[in-house]
């Protein structure tokens, strides 16, 4: 059993949901992908290379990895992640059937806590954090229930097109943090809304002073959002505190300069709306 580590003030957990099915009964209100052994194998790969090691090399400790995988993961799959127990970041990882079993868990551990704050982070298990993510997250804490901790800047990667771009104002994004009250009666975790419909008695922080997440794109992805940021050619230095996986990240210039001739207009077209 992992030992939780705590604040005076808060614990501080980083939540991953790795193969919990989503349905329309829950706050996202969306149906999940098959998951079936392909699927999983697949997603598994783009866990172990650009997820984990982001966590891994956080510099600050202070928080539990908390990973949550249906019951009937197949054993092929949790043998390629259980070295995670053994690792110097706390890590949980927890078995259930759905996502209200997801959300259930969490505001048992929320109520349970060992502080009189509890700080959950989301992180999907395709995607990157920089190094700093945590420690940023927890130098922004403030005790105030419902505050909302968000990254308006970060990266894009499209795995297939290998195209990079930049967001600076992506608000409301996947990777926010919601500050709680062990005692509120209202407690829900960062897990029980969608990010892109935050609760309107929350209050918002955003922290705008360098990119802190990476958001990958691939044939994988349910959302399959069209990538929207500001293209680029070169690899920005910001990338040194992200996994090695991503520094080394090819860049094809043909597929960027396509991406630039279809997103340029549309930024003309928009900014030329601004000014009417």
């Amino acid at each position: 059993m992992p030992v939780k580590l705590t604040n005076y003030m808060f614990t501080h957990y980083l939540i991953t949901r790795f193969n919990i099915r989503v349905s329309d009964r829950g706050p996202e209100h969306m149906h999940s992908p098959e998951m079936d052994l392909k699927w999983l194998t697949e997603r598994l790969h783009l866990f172990l290379q650009y997820c984990v090691p982001s966590v891994l090399e956080q510099v600050n400790k202070n928080f539990t990895w908390l990973i949550y995988l249906d019951r009937h993961t197949p054993v092929s799959i949790l043998k390629q992640i259980n070295f995670l127990n053994e690792s110097e970041i706390s890590t949980e990882i927890i078995f259930i059937d759905d996502y209200d079993n997801l959300v259930q868990d969490l505001v048992r551990k929320i109520k349970q806590a060992n502080s009189p704050y509890v700080i959950t982070s989301r992180l999907d298990n395709d995607d990157s954090i920089s190094r700093s993510f945590i420690n940023d997250i927890q130098r922004a804490f403030r005790p105030l229930n419902g505050m909302i901790i968000n990254f308006p800047k970060g990266y894009e990667y499209n795995i297939q097109q290998r195209v990079f771009t930049k967001w600076n104002r992506r608000f409301k994004n996947q990777f926010m943090s919601l500050i709680e009250s062990c005692d509120a009666d209202d407690v829900q975790s960062v897990y029980g809304f969608p990010h892109w419909k935050v609760p309107p008695t929350s209050s918002i922080v955003n922290i705008e002073q360098k990119p802190n997440w990476i958001y990958l794109g691939h044939h994988l992805n349910y959302s399959n959002l069209p990538i929207t940021g500001i293209p680029l050619f070169v690899k920005p230095g910001e990338l040194k505190l992200f996994p090695q996986a991503i520094r080394q990240a090819p860049i094809s210039i043909s597929n960027t300069l396509k991406y630039t001739l279809t997103w340029l207009p549309r930024v003309m077209k928009r900014r030329w709306k601004n000014t009417k």
